[in-house]
């Protein structure tokens, strides 16, 4: 659908690439996705074989172990950095991208 719609491309592709700018600013030093194709793949790759994960740790004021770290759901990972980007706003904006997403 993006890919057949000049204007939606380029404002996917502006997207991707200010989120990569401001890869340095990510909590964990991750790299960000690429482009569009790039999120495609990751985002099929979420919905057909990831299971939520967690790390545990030794909680020191209780002596059990909790869950700790980053928690959320993998989609989050692709979502963060994106949506956060003035591009980004315009996507996930969008009506027709919804109801993609929508249909997930």
């Amino acid at each position: 659908m993006i890919h057949q719609d000049e204007t939606m491309l380029n404002i996917t592709n502006k997207m991707f690439s200010d989120a990569a700018r401001r890869e340095s600013e990510t909590p964990i030093g991750t790299a960000s996705v690429k482009d569009l194709d790039e999120f495609l793949v990751l985002l099929n790759h979420i919905f057909t074989t990831v299971t939520p994960e967690f790390t545990i740790c030794l909680n020191d004021a209780t002596s059990s172990l909790d869950p700790c770290g980053l928690i959320g759901f993998p989609i989050n990972a692709l979502l963060d950095w994106p949506m956060a980007t003035s591009s980004g706003y315009v996507v996930f904006s969008n009506a027709l991208i919804n109801q993609q997403f929508k249909k997930i």
